[in-house]
């Protein structure tokens, strides 16, 4: 007999102030390391208040800050296009693999699957593909762990045919994440 604990502890949480750091790998050995940044929450996009708004610096090793808008709850991770207005699900738990959804039309637009669960739907990876033109571009695939969000991504469809592979640091190799709740670590 074997017993096992489940934890409804949340897929993401984001807390304004929050840093965390990733290393991006490009198949052509080139890396270097991006930094993301929780800064404010409450934000009002898309027709709702509950978005954070993310900065990411050096994503594309330029210098540069990009900023996003998301929101997480317990089950789905949503992106707000400030520039259409439109919120788009990158993120579904709970739900069987090969599940799927997809915005636009089988000419122009992005499709997502699930097509990995481990750990009792602990870990998650989401496949991405946009369409253009009727072709499916090259896949992203978006790994997530509960209780740390997005954890690893690879690009394939990337313009200079170099793709990548970005890792969160913590979350790597033998490297132990630990978290202590409510202790200030």
């Amino acid at each position: 007999l074997i017993a096992t604990a489940v934890t409804a502890a949340p897929f993401w949480q984001f807390r304004p102030g929050h840093v965390f750091k990733s290393t991006k790998n490009k198949s052509d050995g080139t890396s270097w390391v991006v930094t993301t940044t929780v800064v404010a929450g409450s934000q009002n996009v898309c027709g709702r208040d509950d978005y954070y708004r993310v900065d990411t610096y050096n994503y594309d090793n330029d210098g540069q800050t990009e900023t996003d808008y998301i929101r997480v709850t317990e089950t789905e991770g949503w992106n707000c296009n400030t520039g259409s207005g439109v919120e788009i699900k990158f993120l579904e738990v709970g739900k069987p693999e090969g599940y799927g959804w997809s915005y636009g039309t089988d000419t122009d637009g992005v499709r997502f699957q699930i097509v990995g669960q481990w750990n009792f739907g602990n870990r998650i990876v989401v496949r991405r593909y946009e369409i253009q033109g009727g072709v499916n571009k090259p896949p992203v695939f978006m790994h997530f762990q509960r209780g740390f969000g997005l954890v690893k991504e690879t690009d394939q469809w990337v313009p200079d045919n170099a793709p990548w592979t970005e890792h969160r640091h913590g979350f790597r190799g033998r490297t132990m994440y630990a978290n202590f709740t409510g202790y200030g670590l």
